[in-house]
């Protein structure tokens, strides 16, 4: 019998920050999870770290055109969380095009959980190939109206793709 999957608002309040100061791609990792607030008061922040990190250490998530989405799997982590990074400066990710990378995603989640992470990976792909829609995220200013636009963009591509 097929597994029902389940999706909450992965785009939590507080789970963008709009000025990442690091330029290496391990460090801004760390930087991100330590900056975030919607993690503030986790207790499982170096766990998440961890995971992140070791999967980082495999090969790069920095997927070109300015845009990594760094990941890890916790055993039992509930809901499915993506951070946001941005950085002016830019960060070395070793990205296949060689540009660095100004919007740094961060996905954590369940390992039991994999075909949630699967349709939520393609669905930001999907949203990051308007180069408009990256250029807005770069321009705004306000950490919680890029959240509100990202999740906006990011269910409707969502919807479009999955249940019609």
């Amino acid at each position: 019998m097929a597994r029902k999957m389940k999706f909450s608002n992965c785009f939590k309040e507080g789970s963008v920050v709009r000025t990442l100061d690091s330029t290496e791609r391990f460090q801004a990792i760390k930087e991100l999870i330590a900056k975030s607030r919607v993690l503030k008061n986790n207790c499982e922040l170096k766990k998440i770290e961890e995971a992140v990190l070791k999967r980082e250490r495999l090969y790069t998530t920095g997927i070109g055109r300015g845009i990594a989405i760094a990941h890890g799997k916790l055993e039992d982590f509930s809901d499915m969380l993506i951070l946001v990074g941005i950085s002016e400066k830019g960060i070395d990710f070793a990205t296949p095009d060689g540009k660095p990378v100004k919007i740094l995603f961060l996905i954590v989640n369940s390992r039991q959980k994999t075909d949630e992470y699967l349709f939520t990976l393609s669905t930001l792909a999907s949203i990051m190939r308007n180069q408009s829609f990256l250029d807005a995220i770069l321009q705004e200013t306000d950490p919680y109206y890029i959240e509100k636009i990202l999740a906006k963009e990011f269910w409707a591509a969502f919807f479009e793709r999955f249940l019609n």
